[in-house]
C-alpha cells in the first residue's frame, strides 16, 4: 500500500487521498484507489472510474483518442485529446479535453504518489 492523492487542477479539489495498490505490469504499472484505476505506461495512461456511471479513458499525447461512459440508459461515446502527460517517480499529471459534437470539457489531474518509487522498463 502507497499514499496517493488525485488533485483535480482545473477546479483546485482533492478528488481522494489515502492507499492505493500499485501493480507492476510489463512497461507501465497500475494504481487502484477508491473507484478509479489509473494505468500508467510511458506513453499511454488509461483511465478507469467506476461511480454512478463507468468511465474510460485513453490518453496519449498529440494523439486523439476515444473514451467511453457508460450509463444506465447506454454508451456515450467520446473524442478524447491529451494536452499534457508527464511521469516522474512521484507523480502523473494528464491534462485533457473530452468533445462530443458541440460540447467541450477540459480537465487536469495530477496524482501524487507518496513513499514509492517506480520506472518504466
Amino acid at each position: 500500500m502507497v499514499q496517493i492523492r488525485l488533485l483535480d487542477l482545473q477546479n483546485d479539489q482533492v478528488i481522494f487521498s489515502g492507499n492505493a495498490n500499485s501493480i507492476d505490469r510489463p512497461k507501465g504499472v497500475h494504481w487502484e484507489f477508491g473507484q478509479y484505476v489509473w494505468k500508467v505506461y510511458e506513453d499511454t495512461l488509461i483511465i478507469d472510474s467506476q461511480g454512478e456511471v463507468h468511465v474510460h479513458l485513453i490518453c496519449q499525447q498529440g494523439k486523439p483518442t476515444q473514451a467511453k461512459i457508460q450509463t444506465e440508459y447506454g454508451e456515450i461515446r467520446l473524442h478524447c485529446e491529451t494536452s499534457l502527460y508527464t511521469i516522474n517517480e512521484r507523480s502523473i499529471e494528464v491534462q485533457y479535453t473530452l468533445k462530443m459534437e458541440e460540447q467541450i470539457e477540459h480537465f487536469h489531474f495530477r496524482l501524487e504518489i507518496k513513499g514509492a518509487n517506480y520506472a518504466f522498463h
